[in-house]
């Protein structure tokens, strides 16, 4: 049996088998199974005209076409699936080629090529799905924060540690990395990064309103923890007095409900739990590998700081920030930054 040789990107692919007469009917050889979204071939078609992934298409010479998808190397796996499967269903359902750059190689952007416009745009809008239903498995890389990196509260939080000479203090949040985490984001690629920074900046006349042209001051006291036994804590924290706490609420709800709509951030409960973590078991420092969190016993620590006065601060800005980054005064690193007044 002969077998068609194509080149994409410099690189040669055995042309995999496809029922045209199926495929152009708008039905796959496949079609018995369950999609992966339980879409219909008919949904799939209209889906493939949707352009939620920025590509334009190319018609070759030979009369082939060709797209190219801005995809974060993180999703590669998941479109290749358990060895390849997953991709190969795809070509053989669509019709088309799809190269998707090795781990040696430059990251460029995943290749479609087919000889019908209509097959290249079925795969982008399979890869699409994938992609969407994958982003669940993904680790958390931005999130948006109100930082309370005042001089003031970073003093008075040292003080607070200075008093716990028994406890782990790894497991001390260290002060210049004090904030409140309005929600958290899967920003994978440049482009979902862009539009997170993007909508941030559009929000910028909203805040305003709503926080008028006063500043936002919190007061922090107290000493909570997340879960309702105090003897197996492992997140303990401060948060606003009441009377400082209401207008901080209605900026990290507006937030969060805003970059909801957006489709940049998901999963967000309808009112944010304002809280300046202070101490978490996840932080501790082990020699063991993978070793389970060990909670703390926190009911002394509740009674002696209940109304421990962590200090007074300005919330300067809005933080579009990136985990595990750091500038250098110790805080996280700002992406993007909007001023509050």
């Amino acid at each position: 049996m002969d077998v068609e040789i194509i080149k994409v990107d410099g690189r040669q692919y055995r042309k995999q088998p496809v029922n045209m007469a199926l495929y152009l009917s708008g039905r796959s050889d496949a079609s018995n199974r369950r999609m992966d979204a339980g879409k219909s071939r008919e949904e799939m078609d209209e889906a493939a005209n949707d352009d939620e992934i920025d590509c334009t298409i190319q018609k070759a010479e030979d009369g082939q076409y060709t797209i190219k998808l801005d995809i974060d190397p993180e999703y590669y796996r998941f479109i290749i699936g358990r060895a390849g499967e997953t991709k190969k269903r795809l070509q053989q359902e669509t019709g088309a080629m799809i190269a998707i750059p090795q781990k040696f190689e430059l990251h460029n952007g995943i290749t479609i090529t087919a000889p019908f416009e209509k097959a290249v745009l079925n795969a982008r809008a399979r890869i699409q799905e994938i992609v969407e239903k994958s982003a669940d498995k993904l680790q958390y890389t931005h999130f948006i924060s109100l930082p309370l990196n005042d001089k003031n509260i970073q003093e008075r939080v040292r003080l607070f540690a200075k008093q716990l000479p028994d406890l782990d203090q790894t497991i001390l949040v260290q002060p210049e990395k004090l904030h409140f985490t309005v929600c958290m984001l899967k920003l994978y690629g440049n482009d979902a990064l862009e539009r997170a920074k993007l909508h941030l900046a559009s929000l910028q006349r909203q805040i305003y309103d709503l926080v008028g042209t006063r500043s936002t001051v919190v007061k922090l006291r107290g000493l909570k923890i997340m879960n309702d036994d105090p003897k197996n804590a492992h997140v303990l924290y401060t948060e606003p007095t009441q009377d400082t706490m209401q207008k901080v609420q209605e900026l990290a709800d507006f937030l969060c409900a805003s970059f909801l709509k957006a489709g940049i951030a998901s999963k967000i409960e309808p009112k944010v739990k304002i809280h300046c973590t202070l101490i978490n078991t996840s932080y501790r420092k082990t020699d063991v590998e993978n070793a389970p969190r060990v909670p703390i016993d926190a009911s002394k620590l509740l009674v002696d700081y209940a109304s421990f006065d962590f200090g007074e601060a300005r919330i300067p800005c809005v933080d579009l920030s990136q985990r595990g980054k750091f500038d250098e005064n110790g805080f996280y690193h700002q992406v993007s930054t909007l001023r509050l007044p």
